[in-house]
């Protein structure tokens, strides 16, 4: 018991490792390289109470001082105290931590700030000095743990205890701003005299700098700015802003607050309202405005960041064939450099030798991009104030917007995967129609398919409007396919709808014309463009590429399964025999009759775009590219099902519906079946994704909807294939019973207890309806029984 308890007040705060700005060297000055000082040895409390002679002693004293300290039991405590003086300055863990160490990384509460208190005021300011064996005074765990009080109690008391650094040189204060304690930070930074104090210098200031910009503390950041006017051309704090867009945009304060302040300013000023930037965006422009005084390739280096370090992987591979891949690299590495060697032994050391080319040319990246890191997060007010007060990053240097990024993706590209419109927009605006360095027909068309997957449309119908050859993509009409929403007019104001209808009504006789979508616009242009094509082509466009078949070489598990794997492996070796023969009797330059294989694989197209469409509901989209290509009504898919099969199977009244404006066709396609031989009615025999049904509520009504789903296709197909079975036996009518067998019982349930529920509400009025009807108006006298109001006219 007494072993644990030492052992968990050893482990107060962790030795923290922290990524110094020399893992990531600025580019506008040289570093140098230091050899590391030996620190001295921290300063120890006594430590005779932890000896092996006293544990007596410890058990008696030594324990139950920890105990008191953790949960902060003065009246215990004091008790230890008078009878032990001595051991306010003495370890009582084995990590070194004296009492008011233990406190310090308690709880915030005001118990324990009490006995803090108490702790201090019998304490030597010598006392407070004391380090465990991290280097951690009380102060830096109390500052660690966001203990102001605690804090304020000991700076008042010694004033030193500010310059004492702890554990790997970190300064109370900058140990307060790695873990993001905002109130001890300010507290800490009003104390340090502008971070002028013995302990300070520019490395740990820059790297507070950067922590309290981490932690959101810009208030803080901006002081130390302005008292430490070198630290404002640090690119890491650059990339650190870059990577905080909600910091720019400024947080709405109580409504009354806003008005009032609104008012006031407009009274005061002509202008109105002056918005006021945020502590973000001061920071950033004080920085920035630094760094564009520097020459441009500086400049350039920063905005860059440093380059990735190049990490060989020396971790040998699982699989045996990678192993043995992994020693052929190794060998052709070493055979390589044979010569160079050869050459060493014949001229001597000192001789001019030819560098051996490497088997693996590794090429320098840049992942900490500045601006890159900036379009990522959708960070748009930061690239803003970037390019307002250095114009180069677009119109001189243009490396910036064209320089890819990792997998060679353009700043532009990269905000469109991530969805930042705003970015995007921008980005869009200053990139000469994607006519820039860098800008080929291949990467804009990736560019055109994620705005369209990203809803931004408005920049799809720019870029068409650009780059007309884009307008008979394929793969911007299947990504289309899969946007319902995006072809439906959000309804907007009320009021606003009904004002701007009745306007149009007047201005044209016409009436109120309905304007269409961005979507439905770029649809049109592009289908507008493909059935162009010929026919072949555009069968292929709708129908997209092949799927890739996949060979499963794994083993099944049942024995059975495994019989049927080997003797088929066995059969496809025997069926090669003959061809093997040929070769070695004719030679192998004959022409050798191919084999047939065992199995011939089928090619399967699981990216059709209408049959996608159809699947999503996709209505206007299918009726947009059936209206330019009617044949599209007869087009199936891989199990020869069509668009209203498929919508049958969905649940998608719209495209069904379609079904009744092609006249006696419909005959034609409603008594196609697929391959397991199921008919139109078949398809709606089974039940529905979980997803249409939640559509209506209650298990009885959904029971009902996929009744008269039956009742519908049942009447549109002819009567012969009502009665048709399909390859399990099964007529649409028995495998509709089947599937909905388990809907069925949740109905029941459902009505029965809706029904006992009616019930109850029933009873209730039935109960209230029947004292009514029976209890006169006034009350019965008590006395005779005789109703109060016998002789009132109106009873």
């Amino acid at each position: 018991m007494e072993q644990e308890m030492v052992q968990q007040a050893s482990v107060q705060l962790p030795t923290i490792i922290e990524q110094s700005p020399e893992d990531h060297p600025q580019q506008d000055h040289v570093i140098v390289e230091l050899p590391p000082l030996a620190r001295s040895r921290p300063n120890l409390p006594c430590s005779d109470l932890l000896h092996e002679g006293n544990r007596d002693t410890y058990i008696e004293f030594g324990i139950p001082l920890y105990e008191a300290s953790i949960n902060a039991d003065w009246k215990a405590a004091k008790e230890i105290l008078d009878k032990k003086p001595d051991l306010i300055r003495s370890s009582i863990t084995e990590n070194g931590e004296t009492a008011l160490h233990v406190a310090a990384s308690a709880k915030r509460t005001k118990r324990v700030a009490e006995f803090v208190q108490n702790l201090v005021n019998m304490m030597e300011m010598a006392d407070l000095e004391l380090q465990n064996k991290s280097y951690n005074t009380a102060l830096c765990l109390a500052a660690a743990a966001g203990n102001l009080e605690m804090v304020d109690i000991m700076v008042k008391k010694n004033m030193a205890l500010l310059t004492i650094p702890g554990s790997n040189e970190m300064m109370p204060l900058y140990m307060a701003s790695l873990f993001g304690e905002h109130d001890v930070v300010k507290y800490l930074f009003k104390k340090s005299k502008g971070l002028r104090d013995d302990g300070w210098n520019a490395k740990n200031r820059a790297w507070l700098l950067q922590k309290c910009v981490e932690g959101d503390m810009f208030d803080i950041a901006l002081q130390i700015l302005k008292d430490h006017g070198e630290l404002a051309s640090d690119g890491e704090v650059l990339r650190i802003l870059a990577k905080k867009p909600d910091a720019f945009i400024e947080k709405s304060s109580n409504f009354l607050w806003r008005t009032v302040s609104w008012v006031f300013a407009f009274v005061c000023s002509k202008e109105g309202h002056p918005k006021k930037d945020t502590e973000a965006l001061e920071l950033l422009r004080i920085i920035w405005k630094n760094i564009v005084k520097k020459p441009k390739k500086v400049i350039d280096d920063m905005i860059r960041g440093p380059a990735d370090m190049i990490k060989k992987d020396v971790r040998l591979p699982y699989g045996k064939e990678d192993q043995h891949l992994h020693f052929l690299k190794l060998i052709a590495e070493h055979v390589i450099k044979i010569p160079a060697e050869i050459q060493k032994i014949n001229r001597g050391p000192t001789a001019n030798i030819s560098v051996t080319p490497s088997t693996t040319t590794a090429k320098k990246t840049y992942s900490l991009r500045t601006l890159f890191i900036a379009a990522e997060m959708g960070n748009t007010k930061f690239i803003v104030e970037l390019i307002r007060q250095y114009p180069d990053l677009i119109w001189k240097n243009m490396a910036l917007l064209t320089i890819p990024g990792s997998n060679e993706m353009m700043p532009l590209y990269m905000a469109s995967i991530f969805g930042e419109h705003d970015v995007v927009k921008y980005l869009f605006k200053k990139s000469k129609g994607l006519r820039d360095d860098g800008w080929n027909a291949k990467n804009r068309a990736w560019l055109l398919q994620k705005c369209v997957e990203g809803d931004m449309f408005d920049i799809a119908l720019q870029i068409l409007k650009d780059h007309g050859e884009l307008a008979s993509d394929g793969e911007v009409l299947r990504i289309l396919a899969k946007k319902p929403d995006a072809f439906v007019e959000k309804s907007s104001n009320f009021l606003w709808r009904t004002v701007s209808w009745v306007f149009a009504f007047v201005c044209s006789k016409e009436g109120h014309p309905k304007k269409d979508t961005e979507a439905l616009e770029l649809l049109r242009i592009i289908w507008k463009n493909i059935v162009k094509n010929p026919k072949k082509v555009i069968d292929d466009m709708i129908r997209g590429p092949a799927d890739v078949i996949k060979k499963d070489v794994r083993l099944p598990y049942g024995k059975e399964d495994q019989h049927l794997h080997f003797l088929k492996l066995i059969a496809e070796h025997v069926i090669k025999i003959p061809t093997e023969i040929q070769k070695i009797n004719r030679g192998p330059t004959a022409n050798i009759s191919v084999t047939p294989s065992m199995t011939t694989a089928k090619k399967t197209y699981s990216l059709r775009t209408l049959f996608i469409a159809a699947e999503m509901g996709n209505t206007k989209f299918i009726v947009e590219l059936i209206r330019q290509y009617p044949d599209l009504i007869w087009k199936v898919n891989d199990n020869n099902q069509t668009i209203f099969h498929i919508a049958v199977k969905h649940r998608h009244e719209g495209i069904y519906n379609l079904l009744y404006e092609i006249g006696s066709m419909k005959d034609l396609i409603t008594p196609l079946r697929d391959e397991n031989d199921n008919n139109m009615l078949h398809l709606v025999g089974k039940s529905a994704k979980r997803k249409r049904l939640q559509d209506v509520s209650g298990v009885a009504f959904q029971m009902q909807r996929e009744l008269l789903w039956f009742k519908e296709v049942e009447s549109m197909i002819p009567p012969s294939y009502r009665e048709r079975k399909n390859k399990d036996g099964l007529t649409p009518y028995e495998l509709f019973t089947k599937e909905h067998r388990e809907l069925v019982a949740k109905g029941e349930e459902w009505m029965k207890g809706t029904a006992s529920q009616c019930m109850v509400v029933a009873a209730l009025i039935a109960t209230v309806v029947f004292a009514a009807a029976f209890t006169v108006p006034g009350g019965y006298n008590q006395t005779n029984g005789i109703p109060i109001f016998k002789s009132k006219q109106h009873l």
